[in-house]
């Protein structure tokens, strides 16, 4: 028996569908949606330079932040064929609410995770008289990944990082850009200086 798909704005025509055809429509843009966002992700991740043989250090305000916005560049840069040594320095141990400790551990977790070759790859700077600093200038070259890698996207996150696992999270692991792609910023640095 059709049902009538009631929407907060009127249609210049009739939607009547079965729970059967509701079924159909949103499992296909469940599968449509992702699909073409990694489809044109890859195409613009083909123009950038893929970076070999190099020490490279990320550099981030929080635990978590290397999971949450940047998964796609470690993932990218950490993968072996690479032979990139990845290293990972986190400005804060996010203790806010006294998780501090617990929040190192989720770090090098996902690390690990994300592809780095030892928990000596991650470094937090633990400094209780100053731990977030707003002068602190932070510089970044974000790439993006070779390929998008999600499901180890999403599995840094929240296995590594559950204590920070509330409800908006998984928000964000499902709505954010950052989870697939990173944009790629090419800094001229003068020497001289």
């Amino acid at each position: 028996m059709p049902t009538s798909l009631s929407l907060p704005f009127d249609l210049p025509f009739r939607l009547d569908l079965d729970s059967r055809s509701l079924l159909v429509l949103t499992a296909s843009l469940v599968a449509a949606v992702p699909a073409i966002y990694m489809c044109t992700a890859g195409a613009v991740r083909n123009r950038f330079p893929e970076l070999l043989e190099k020490r490279v250090c990320l550099l981030i305000a929080h635990p978590d932040d290397e999971a949450m916005f940047f998964a796609p560049t470690v993932l990218a840069l950490a993968r072996p064929e690479t032979g990139n040594h990845v290293k990972i320095l986190c400005l804060s141990s996010g203790n806010s609410e006294g998780l501090g400790e617990v929040r190192k551990k989720e770090l090098v977790q996902s690390g690990l995770a994300l592809g780095l070759r030892d928990e000596s790859d991650v470094f937090v700077v633990d400094n209780p008289q100053d731990p977030e600093h707003p002068e602190r200038l932070v510089y970044t070259n974000n790439l993006f990944g070779s390929e998008p890698k999600l499901g180890t996207a999403w599995q840094a996150m929240t296995t590594a990082h559950k204590s920070q696992m509330v409800w908006f999270r998984y928000l964000w692991l499902g709505f954010s850009r950052y989870m697939l792609v990173n944009d790629l910023r090419l800094e001229k640095v003068d020497e001289e200086n």
